[in-house]
């Protein structure tokens, strides 16, 4: 790790909290942060812990991360302390203010339940991902930016049709609440990582109607519409003056909030609405495009883990996800991609693959079942590989038959 770049970066951040000086949120946003190289597990924070974990080295406090410690951009407790983490790979893979956003972002999430209080029990947002839902939502987002970019009078209209998309959305919606909820967890940090670190109004915008453009190409929306609707709405109320952060909680509605804005205007009826205007024949031609592929994706994973062979786990662990999230209502959720599952039993690494988490994937511990296929499962003692994944198990586990599939057994000697 080249620790003269992360004093660097540590010191340019400090720079911009010590600029907003708490007032974004009335708290100062410069938390403990660490960032771990994946790789080698060297880690470099911004300040030594309480229990002299870390030693300081020039403008550095260093230390060798954990291997029972998940490495993911996230916020974590660790040494008595509450830390934002990051990744040192990211520093390879964006630009300077990309990074400092990062490193904002993953410091609200420290603070976010001190701020918001605790957020609502995981909810099933898997209706993001149909086709029809998916056209209003990203409607709803070219929309708010349109407002975002426009003042006055056009900004107004702007938000009046935008609020009636979401409510024409919302119809048979199965779970605003949960919607809701996913936008302030997520909306808040990303709407703080631009705040903080893009002071200029017009980097805000350009950045954030990057988010949506990249909404737009994904096929599972289910896991990432929040961090856009939610900062969107977050910079719409700022734009129209509205002081909706100091009472803000995490069970609130930032849409609703939007709406009291309007002081009990009607909104005009969906059919009214000029959708053309906002690109609809062209968000419907994407939408359709991907709606074959994702459903087929989506038989892919239900075949690979019903009818295939499978490993079946039942342990607590850590999930460390960089992939793509595929709720699938029968069956759990999906995480394609690279993937850490580890805790008592050893640590699971998934590259490049597909594994089923059948309990809520945001919790940091769950016992309910989680799969992987058993395709070309081979053990060499400690060492059990598949198909794009290598579990390397602790003593007193083993990986064993049980009919066609596997299971992962504790048996003590």
């Amino acid at each position: 790790m080249d620790y003269a770049k992360a004093a660097e970066l540590f010191a340019k951040w400090k720079a911009l909290c010590e600029a907003d000086n708490g007032a974004l949120w009335g708290r100062d946003l410069h938390t403990p942060l660490i960032f771990v190289d994946r790789d080698t597990r060297e880690a470099a924070a911004n300040v030594g812990d309480g229990e002299g974990f870390f030693t300081r080295q020039g403008d550095v406090f260093v230390g060798d991360f954990p291997v029972d410690e998940a490495i993911a951009a996230t916020a974590i407790d660790f040494k008595g302390m509450r830390w934002a983490l990051v990744p040192w790979e990211m520093i390879g893979m964006m630009d300077e203010d990309s990074l400092l956003n990062t490193m904002s972002h993953e410091a609200f999430h420290c603070i976010q339940r001190e701020l918001l209080g605790k957020a609502p029990s995981d909810g099933n947002n898997s209706h993001m991902n149909e086709m029809q839902t998916r056209i209003l939502f990203m409607l709803e987002m070219f929309v708010l930016l349109k407002a975002l970019e426009a003042d006055g009078a056009n900004r107004h209209n702007h938000i009046k049709n935008a609020l009636a998309i979401r409510q024409k959305r919302h119809e048979n919606c199965p779970n605003v609440a949960a919607e809701a909820a996913f936008e302030i967890m997520e909306g808040t940090a990303v709407y703080t990582g631009v705040k903080i670190a893009l002071p200029n109004p017009a980097a805000q915008i350009k950045h954030i109607a990057n988010y949506v453009h990249m909404a737009k190409d994904m096929q599972s929306l289910a896991g990432f519409f929040g961090y856009v609707s939610g900062a969107l709405y977050g910079l719409v109320l700022d734009a129209v003056g509205a002081n909706w952060r100091p009472t803000l909680t995490a069970t609130d509605d930032l849409s609703k909030i939007l709406l009291r804005t309007l002081n009990g205007e009607p909104l005009p009826t969906y059919d009214s609405i000029n959708l053309e205007y906002y690109g609809y024949s062209e968000i419907v031609a994407a939408e359709e495009a991907k709606a074959a592929t994702y459903n087929a994706l989506v038989q892919e994973m239900t075949d690979l883990f019903t009818v295939a062979p499978t490993l079946r786990m039942f342990e607590s662990g850590q999930l460390s996800i960089n992939g793509q999230i595929i709720p699938i209502a029968a069956l759990g959720t999906v995480l394609k991609g690279n993937i850490e599952y580890f805790g008592a039993f050893g640590r699971m690494n998934v590259t490049d693959g597909a594994f089923l988490s059948r309990s809520g994937f945001f919790q940091k511990e769950g016992t309910e079942e989680k799969r992987v296929t058993a395709e070309a499962l081979h053990i060499d003692g400690k060492i059990v590989t598949g198909k794009n994944w290598t579990l390397e198990l602790t003593d007193g586990w083993e990986v064993q038959p049980n009919g066609q599939n596997y299971v992962l057994k504790n048996c003590p000697a």
